[in-house]
């Protein structure tokens, strides 16, 4: 039987409980996802889920903003669609979890784990990921405007489309990673790692590049910061007839 405690509430500081209708809701479906494992299209704002083993749960459509998700075990979820905006997800654990199309503006994911995420689609504006594992993640046409990504792990990663404009992508490993027709537009990579790195069609113009290693980077059509075109005569790589 569920009972009416209020189990899992999280507010800003300060915050004050205006509505017991709203507690009652965030309650329930509190109980609910933890019960059944599913909560598609939920109102979850700000609910405390810190530390909660959530492996392979449904939260598609939901809206999460605020939620404490810190050190969560969210593994093989499908979050799909979902809102997160300003969420605390430091040190949460999200390997191949689905997050295509979300909403994560403002998040925190410090310290996460994001092995093989699909993450493709996704708003991370401004948010803050410093020492996560995007290793083999798949970021394809995220939005990276003014979001920290530093001291990282993002070997293999897809960052197709991406636009970092503004980001801070300091000491970063994005060792193999493909940013094809990414936009660095004033990014700081200062000290990243790009070796072998595919670098076709991206544009660093105004970007910070002081001791990033391009060691065997490909360079096809790219854009450097002074606005000078490496390999513009370049010739994509043939594809497989099969």
């Amino acid at each position: 039987m569920i009972t009416g405690l209020i189990l899992g509430i999280s507010l800003p500081l300060g915050a004050t409980v205006q509505d017991p209708a709203l507690i009652r809701e965030l309650d329930t479906n509190i109980q609910e996802l933890l019960i059944t494992r599913r909560c598609d299209r939920c109102n979850l704002t700000t609910a405390n889920l810190s530390r909660r083993a959530l492996e392979r749960v449904s939260l598609r459509t939901s809206v999460l903003n605020g939620a404490n998700l810190s050190f969560a075990n969210l593994s093989f979820a499908n979050v799909r669609g979902s809102s997160l905006n300003g969420a605390n997800l430091t040190a949460a654990h999200l390997r191949h979890t689905y997050l295509t199309g979300s909403s994560l503006h403002r998040a925190i994911l410090d310290n996460a784990t994001l092995f093989a995420a699909q993450l493709q689609g996704t708003d991370l504006s401004h948010a803050q990921l410093q020492r996560t594992d995007l290793i083999n993640a798949d970021l394809t046409a995220a939005d990276l405007n003014r979001a920290t990504v530093t001291q990282g792990h993002a070997q293999g990663a897809i960052f197709t489309g991406v636009d970092f404009t503004w980001a801070n992508l300091q000491g970063t490993d994005f060792q193999g990673a493909n940013f094809t027709a990414a936009t660095f537009d004033h990014t700081d990579l200062r000290g990243a790692n790009l070796t072998n790195a595919d670098l076709t069609d991206a544009n660093f113009r105004n970007a910070l590049l002081s001791g990033a290693d391009f060691s065997n980077a490909i360079l096809c059509r790219t854009v450097m910061p002074d606005g000078n075109i490496v390999g513009a005569d370049c010739q994509d790589a043939p594809e497989d007839p099969g």
